[in-house]
């Protein structure tokens, strides 16, 4: 999902227009937590057609979200990292993951995780973005 022109202004338009799409959430859920970096590494566990999943990914690198580059090992491959901006919504995933895991009684977030990140939110956040930044592409 593009975000619309129109769009800008208003935080929760704009942000809805990047994010608002389900497979978007669940590539930035495994960029930031599953440690996946490649297009197959995204089609393993539950995934959309390739070829949203190859839009989505475009739609985030236009929208900053994300870095692309080749592979400097696996050269034929393309290694995909959250560039700044995408570091960025570290703080903003771990709360959607702390109010889904208060209301979904079917949870799937570890209970050591949310205890870490209940205990103190800014310092567990800030932990996962100089993880994250270290895996960064070039902004």
């Amino acid at each position: 999902m593009r975000p619309k022109k129109n769009w800008k202004g208003c935080p929760v338009r704009y942000a809805s227009g990047i994010l608002g799409d389900p497979w978007t959430l669940v590539l930035l859920r495994d960029l930031m937590f599953k440690d996946k970096h490649y297009f197959r590494e995204f089609l393993l566990e539950e995934a959309p057609a390739t070829n949203i999943l190859s839009d989505r990914l475009k739609s985030l690198e236009a929208a900053g979200i994300l870095c692309r580059r080749r592979d400097p090992v696996r050269g034929n491959q393309v290694y995909y990292a959250l560039s700044s901006k995408g570091v960025d919504l570290c703080p903003t995933f771990l709360a959607l993951i702390d109010w889904s895991a208060r209301h979904d009684a079917e949870t799937e977030a570890p209970a050591e995780f949310l205890a870490a990140y209940r205990a103190n939110p800014v310092a567990f956040a800030e932990e996962l973005a100089r993880g994250l930044s270290a895996n960064q592409g070039a902004d």
